[in-house]
């Protein structure tokens, strides 16, 4: 059997982030991230010194930072009212944040929750998290209260963890699973969603390099996955052909994002540690982000007007 999810996550999210760069890090920030009047955000997962960074999604000016209520922050989601999502992988649950009020968490998830890995949400605002460790997604009402809407584990038994989340504008919910009984990737789709926890159908992989990196899903359905040194685009609805990629030369191309025109995606690299504007879908670059806007080892990235079908 090959190693589980949880081995073959990094040991230590912070190896790359030393006492020195942490330290830089945190001389470079002026303030916590307070709200600027008209100003589109960009969020940014940030390893070092663990914290999400909000730059300014126009300039790519850092505004600041939120700590408040976070626990190794792993994934990062803004919803149609601009709430902000972040998943903490250590603290066990997803914490809830108005859009311009980070001071504190507005609600805390944490039903059936282990080691929560990746959130997202659809049209009507219901909350989704996908779990590393215990292989369940979970749903729930946003802001309502702490109990699970429903809570589907999609393979059996063993020990799985869900790598990556997706609702499309038919409330379908794609999930991408590392098996840890058979030590490999599935990609998995729950047509409608997980009312009465269906048996999902289980698609094709697409081309590449599958991995520990979330997807993302554009207006037409189209799912986009990292594969290396670039993100392919896997047609809907067969989800078996990549009929595009999205940049290149990436070292470690992970956690794409898109902006709700669809117009722009963001495209972090764990190895480079940037993140690449481009344009959408024609994947050339507007810009690259790193040190000079504020970050110091990003993972993940999302802009405030998300793509949220």
């Amino acid at each position: 059997m090959q190693a589980s999810l949880h081995s073959r996550k990094r040991a230590n999210p912070l190896a790359s982030c030393t006492d020195e760069r942490r330290t830089q890090q945190k001389t470079a920030r002026s303030q916590p991230a307070l709200a600027e009047k008209g100003v589109a955000y960009l969020y940014v997962v940030d390893l070092c010194e663990p914290s999400i960074d909000v730059l300014n999604a126009k300039t790519y000016y850092e505004l600041g930072f939120i700590t408040s209520g976070l626990d190794q922050p792993q994934d990062v989601w803004v919803d149609r009212k601009g709430n902000l999502y972040a998943s903490n992988l250590f603290g066990g649950d997803i914490t809830e944040y108005a859009r311009g009020d980070w001071s504190a968490p507005i609600f805390t998830y944490s039903a059936n929750m282990s080691e929560p890995y990746v959130v997202t949400t659809d049209a009507n605002g219901d909350v989704y998290e996908g779990d590393a460790n215990n292989g369940y997604i979970n749903e729930y009402y946003q802001q309502q209260n702490n109990n699970t809407v429903a809570s589907c584990q999609p393979i059996a038994g063993g020990f799985d963890g869900i790598i990556a989340l997706a609702v499309d504008s038919h409330n379908d919910l794609f999930a991408e699973i590392f098996d840890a009984l058979n030590g490999n990737y599935e990609l998995v789709e729950y047509p409608g969603g997980l009312a009465g926890c269906p048996t999902p159908t289980v698609l094709p992989l697409p081309e590449g390099d599958m991995g520990d990196y979330p997807m993302a899903i554009d207006k037409n359905g189209n799912l986009l996955f990292p594969a290396g040194g670039t993100v392919n685009v896997v047609d809907a609805p067969s989800y078996s052909t990549v009929n595009a990629t999205l940049g290149s030369g990436f070292e470690c191309a992970q956690n794409p994002t898109l902006n709700k025109a669809n117009t722009l995606a963001f495209v972090t690299d764990g190895c480079e540690d940037t993140v690449t504007v481009l344009n959408y879908p024609s994947g050339t670059v507007v810009t690259v982000l790193g040190a000079g806007n504020g970050l110091g080892e990003p993972y993940a990235a999302v802009p405030g007007a998300n793509a949220v079908y």
